[in-house]
């Protein structure tokens, strides 16, 4: 039990630290000709537009949105929740696009929860454990699209008008 906690946090960890470094890196990079506002974030905001876009989201936040929605994939849904209210407390997103992310972000299709499944079905199954990884990018794809579908469905359904 400890163990698998004290993985998960690693994994955790390494992940954001990862992601900072790639930032910072990324800046770094495109600094260099002048554009220090490219991150790997932004990268993967201009990514994941198109996915945004289709679920609902005006296209004025879709790259902020897509970007929440890559956070998300390839770090946590905690991280970018934590974005997505700070994006809704400085009045950055819409009414409609934040509570269409609300949905999407909702879900533990990520690398991190991906590997949490692995490390714990592989102690509960050791002799399974290469049928198991070759299965975890399409667990990942399924519940990406899923988290994708249900904020289809809330883009429906939301009224434009309704109070928060």
């Amino acid at each position: 039990g400890v163990q698998l906690a004290a993985s998960i946090g690693g994994l955790l960890i390494t992940f954001v630290a990862l992601e900072a470094f790639l930032d910072s890196a990324v800046s770094w990079w495109f600094g260099l000709i002048g554009h220090e506002e490219i991150t790997i974030s932004t990268i993967l905001g201009w990514l994941f537009w198109a996915p945004a876009w289709l679920m609902g989201i005006p296209s004025q936040d879709c790259l902020e949105i897509g970007r929440l929605v890559a956070i998300k994939t390839i770090l946590n849904e905690f991280v970018a929740y934590r974005d997505l209210i700070a994006l809704w407390d400085d009045g950055a997103i819409a009414k409609r696009s934040f509570v269409i992310a609300t949905y999407a972000l909702c879900g533990f299709s990520n690398f991190a929860s991906i590997g949490v499944q692995l490390a714990g079905l592989t102690v509960l199954a050791p002799s399974r454990s290469r049928d198991l990884s070759r299965s975890v990018l399409s667990a990942l794809l399924g519940g990406f699209f899923a988290c994708c579908s249900t904020a289809c469905v809330a883009a429906l359904l939301i009224d434009d008008d309704a109070e928060l």
